[in-house]
């Protein structure tokens, strides 16, 4: 009976332990087949989108190597380099640098007819030069799909198998920079697909990538098993390595359209493991489920009863937990069904909305509290968000019962369910966001009020002080042109034109600070000539080294356009700071401007870049200064006891003037060995330039003409030669003293060679220029001999001087080949004392102005300016005034302020070209400044716009612009 007992005992055990072991199982593998094929497919799909992230790296490494081939392949350059193989453009071009640069290793050129031009090959690893593969080159046959190219829009790029490994190849027919034809040949970039590289783009995708050959020996198992299901037809293979890793492999065809590589891309099995260790919590849990059911049946009742009380607790902390963190965050939470209705949300989406239980919003749509103006977009969004499976950083307002709004931004995803799918999404009160925006917006708006009030004040303040400016400087100028002035009393009058000068330089310096603080600084394009602002430009600079040791030069490159379009105004602005600097600080030697073409290679098809160097030999600046100069207010030497004076604007001004038209400045200097800014900007093209050309054409009058040049410094010496050069005369002799250059005369009429240009500095430091005229003047061997006068001085008056002293033409310094062209041309026609940029006597004689002006200080210097230029000149103090004068007598040209009593020069204007039939330029003659005043006055119908104080030969300039051209119309 007892060994029954126990029998029973042990097969009842033996029974419930099956039963739960079964049950276990069942369960186990059931979930397996579910659960576990859920996180499996989910692995895959991730795999393939990494596989596909794989290929698309390496397709977007070959597309930005034939990018970059395209800036090289149309390029002017390179089909010059294809036909004439120059070294100028390997030096410049093909060197490591620019290989670097454009992360490839070799750069081949073919010419039209297959024949290899050029290799280079470079390793960016090890930084140095290395020879082309020699399997790539022997694939690059006549004919081949690389070597050769059919028509201007032919273009390979791709993956291609060498002897020597793998290659990212692009090859682009060679070019004009214009994308034209006829093919000159083909450009080859290659960059190396090795380890390195494939370590590196793995890098990018954080993958762990590997590639070998399609059809290569001795290829790894897994390797060989993928190409197998390649050669099936498949394109990709998944394999799975064990439960830590899992792998991707792929085909990469080459550029002839066949599997040349095999990609490899393996992964941890995160989401593998993940589901798997889920699957084993659930196990677990499940199996002790199986043993309390297990106990409570062997115990009938009082095990059921614990195991039930046990399982009730467990499921209610579970879910207490769940509530608990979706109750307590600071995030709305919310779920909608496939229709938009709700199906649950959190405490905090409900008080973003403004209710206050789950059942107020348990089957409504969020459009119930969404805010009128938002429903389209939110409909949209909806829309939007079933459409791509989520939206990101949607901003919605919701609307509460009590009027109350809510900024939310919301996050929303679709999630699929049995059958169906609900949106879940996260929503984030963003009110205090809004405000805090809302107070920058405020502050914004309060610090441009500012900076324009500011300006404002600023404009007032130049109005005034310029006003009486005028008449300082203008009086102080004609006072020093006045007969029987001492020395002393000259130099009274220099420190006080000086001073003026000074003044309004830093009245500008200031303005212009205070306009860009104001973002108020506006560029214009048009179109000018380049020359001869390089030249006007530095002649204006060129004054202050009148009497002074150093000689003054412009070079301006043969291969430089003449006319571009950008903003002159700018530019001229920028060329004064710099070179009045090196005016400043230079007390011998030279001061110039050279113009030369920049660097073009990353410049637009319709833009030209211009390099502008300002070249001294004054003080320089130390090297821990450098830097320092371009902030406001600073200065290289800082000191109270400095010898230069100065806000220390201008640079300050000149460097944000060049980085708003996208150019940049750069600084070589030592301190004691002068100084370099060298300024690089970019110009719009100007199609047609055979006008401007023809004015540094070598003339016919010039083939076989000499020339002798004479002056005693280094730097002119060079120009006057180069320029003689440019325009085609010979130079049969350079010197530098009177006593060589009659040496030199004498040996060249021994042997003939009688010079028919004679070039002569008439301010020789060291000899007797004029000395040397009277000789040669006096010796019948020159009779034939043109000599042309050559100064650093040049003013009004020296023509006749030049005449006088026996001289057949005068040319002024700084001087370019258009200037030397003119002078010579007037010479050798036998015209008599031709003359270069220097200012005609007669040609604003007689014209008839009427000055609109209520300052009688400026009238009165007004009236002798006009007075000098031999004008006829009427005054009026008002707007009406002036259009009564207008409609009772005749003028050529009206000079107008603008702010006067009783009706100011825009009224005035404006009634004078919209409402009367009178014809007449009208130039604005005003201290504002500010480029909405100038615009102001153009809209008008002003002319021109001249902003006080005004010097003398613009006067000139603006009367023979506007004036002479009127009465000839």
């Amino acid at each position: 009976m007892k060994r029954l007992k126990s029998s029973i005992h042990n097969k009842t055990i033996g029974i419930i332990a099956l039963g739960v072991t079964a049950m276990v199982l069942a369960v186990y593998f059931a979930s397996r087949l579910t659960v576990m094929g859920g996180f499996l497919k989910l692995e895959k799909t991730f795999l393939e989108r990494n596989i596909d992230r794989s290929q698309g790296v390496i397709a977007d490494r070959v597309n930005n190597l034939a990018i970059k081939l395209s800036d090289w392949s149309s390029w002017d350059d390179t089909c010059k380099f294809i036909d004439d193989k120059n070294e100028a453009y390997i030096k410049s071009n093909i060197v490591e640098s620019s290989l670097e640069n454009l992360k490839i290793n070799y750069m081949v050129y073919i010419n039209a007819s297959g024949e290899i031009v050029y290799t280079f090959g470079y390793d960016g690893e090890k930084k140095k030069k290395v020879p082309v593969p020699e399997g790539f080159l022997k694939s690059l046959t006549k004919g081949s799909l690389l070597a050769s190219h059919a028509n201007e829009q032919s273009s390979v790029s791709g993956i291609i198998l060498t002897t020597d490994g793998p290659l990212l190849v692009a090859s682009k027919p060679i070019l004009t920079s214009e994308s034209k034809g006829p093919v000159k040949g083909a450009l080859i970039f290659a960059a190396d697909l090795d380890s390195d590289e494939i370590a590196r783009l793995g890098n990018i995708l954080r993958l762990d990538m590997d590639v070998k050959g399609f059809k290569a020996a001795g290829l790894p198992e897994d390797f060989v098993v993928a190409r197998r299901s390649f050669l099936d037809g498949r394109q990709k293979v998944l394999a799975e390595f064990g439960k830590d890793k899992v792998a991707g492999y792929s085909v990469l065809k080459d550029i002839y359209g066949k599997s040349a590589l095999i990609l490899k891309i393996s992964e941890p099995r995160e989401i593998y493991q993940f589901g798997s260790r889920t699957l084993n919590y659930f196990v677990l849990v499940l199996l002790l489920v199986g043993l309390l059911f297990g106990a409570a049946v062997f115990f009938p009742l009082e095990q059921e009863i614990i195991a039930r009380k046990w399982t009730e607790k467990l499921l209610r902390e579970i879910g207490e937990k769940y509530q608990t963190l979706i109750e307590t965050t600071n995030t709305g939470y919310l779920i909608l069904d496939s229709q938009g209705k709700v199906v649950d949300a959190n405490k905090e989406y409900l008080r973003l909305i403004g209710r206050k239980s789950l059942s107020d919003v348990l089957g409504k749509s969020v459009t119930d509290w969404t805010a009128p103006y938002d429903l389209k977009r939110n409909a949209d969004a909806i829309k939007e968000c079933m459409a791509k499976g989520f939206i990101r950083n949607l901003t919605i307002d919701y609307l509460a019962p009590d009027g109350k709004i809510t900024p939310v931004e919301i996050q929303a995803t679709v999630v699929k369910t049995e059958g169906d799918f609900q949106i879940v999404s996260l929503c984030r009160d963003i009110t205090i966001r809004k405000m805090a925006q809302e107070a920058i917006h405020k502050a914004k708006e309060e610090a441009e009020a500012s900076a324009k009030a500011k300006s404002s004040f600023l404009s007032n303040m130049s109005h005034e002080i310029r006003t009486p400016m005028n008449a300082i400087l203008g009086f102080g100028e004609l006072l020093k042109s006045t007969p029987g002035l001492t020395d002393k009393q000259k130099g009274y009058v220099e420190m006080i034109n000086s001073s003026g000068q000074g003044l309004v330089k830093i009245i500008d310096d200031i303005l212009d600070i205070s306009k860009m603080e104001a973002g108020r600084i506006v560029f214009e394009t048009v179109e000018f000539d380049l020359h001869y602002l390089s030249v006007n430009v530095f002649k204006m600079i060129a004054v202050r080294l009148k009497g002074s040791n150093v000689h003054p030069y412009v070079e301006i490159a043969q291969d430089v356009p003449i006319l571009v379009k950008g903003d002159p105004t700018r530019l001229r602005q920028i060329l004064v700071n710099l070179l009045g600097n090196a005016a400043k600080f230079t007390k011998k030697g030279g001061v110039g401007l050279i113009v030369e073409l920049g660097e073009n290679s990353k410049t637009p098809a319709d833009e030209i870049a211009i390099r502008f160097i300002v070249k001294d030999t004054g003080i320089g600046i130390p090297k821990d200064k450098i830097e320092e100069i371009f902030l406001p207010f600073t200065q290289a030497d800082s000191s109270t006891t400095r010898k230069f004076g100065g806000t220390g604007l201008g640079l300050t001004i000149v460097k944000s003037f060049i980085q708003a038209m996208g150019g940049q400045i750069n600084v070589r200097s030592e301190e004691g060995q002068g100084t370099e800014f060298i300024v690089d900007l970019t110009f719009k093209k100007v199609v047609s330039q055979d006008s401007a050309k023809e004015k540094l054409l070598k003339r016919e009058e010039f083939i076989g003409k000499k020339v002798l040049i004479l002056d005693d410094n280094e730097i002119a010496r060079r120009v006057l030669n180069k320029n003689c050069q440019l325009v085609g005369l010979e130079t049969l002799a350079i010197e530098s003293t009177a006593e060589g250059a009659q040496e030199t005369l004498d040996r060249l009429a021994r042997e003939g060679k009688i010079p028919d240009v004679l070039l002569f500095d008439v301010l020789l430091e060291h000899g007797d220029s004029l000395g040397l005229l009277k000789n040669v003047k006096a010796d019948g061997r020159f009779n034939q001999c043109k000599i042309i006068a050559v100064t650093a001085e040049a003013k009004i008056g020296d023509r006749e001087t030049a005449r006088n002293l026996g001289f057949d033409g005068y040319l002024p310094k700084p001087f370019v080949a258009a200037d030397l062209v003119q002078v010579l041309s007037a010479v050798l026609a036998e015209r008599k004392v031709a003359e270069a940029a220097l200012i005609p006597d007669a040609d604003t004689a007689r014209v008839k102005i009427l000055l609109v002006e209520d300052s009688i200080e400026n009238v009165e210097l007004m009236l002798e300016n006009f007075k000098i230029l031999g004008c006829d000149c009427t005054c009026a103090y008002n707007g009406i005034q002036a259009i009564q004068e207008l409609q009772t007598n005749p003028y050529d040209i009206c000079f107008m302020d603008i702010h006067m009593p009783e009706m100011n020069g825009l009224e005035a204007t404006t009634i004078i070209k919209h409402q009367t039939n009178i014809k007449i330029p009208i130039i604005a003659l005003t201290a504002a400044v500010l480029p909405e005043e100038k615009d102001g006055a153009l809209q008008a119908g002003m002319d021109a716009f001249l902003t006080k104080p005004v010097q003398l030969e613009t006067l000139r300039e603006i009367i023979k612009k506007y004036a002479l051209k009127f009465k000839q119309s």
